[in-house]
């Protein structure tokens, strides 16, 4: 069975002391098929320096000025590969197997 391309964006702003733990969450779903996107809209509290950690698990990353958050939910929808399409805030978590999960409902 061939998994979907399952593409996660996520917009942040300013929310280093979430952050690593948020993009954990996702990067530990272990999900082969993951089309992640971090739209950074310029932070200046670290937060780059913390997505530069995980740029290899990373589609896609950015950090620039935006005009806020649907902007950049909107951006990395333009951006995005996959046949679901979801986002996520910078300060929330996806409990384990949530990808998983989604991909046995969809066929």
């Amino acid at each position: 069975m061939k998994l979907p391309c399952i593409t996660i964006v996520m917009p942040s702003f300013n929310q280093a002391a979430f952050l690593a733990e948020s993009i954990c969450s996702i990067v530990g779903q272990n999900y082969p098929n993951l089309d992640f996107l971090i739209m950074d809209g310029g932070s200046t509290d670290g937060s780059v320096e913390i997505i530069k950690q995980f740029e290899n698990k990373l589609a896609y990353w950015q950090s620039k000025p935006d005009k806020g958050q649907t902007d950049a939910i909107i951006q990395g929808f333009n951006l995005a590969k996959g046949n679901i399409l979801t986002w996520i805030n910078s300060d929330d978590i996806l409990l384990p197997n949530t990808l998983w999960k989604i991909s046995q409902l969809y066929d």
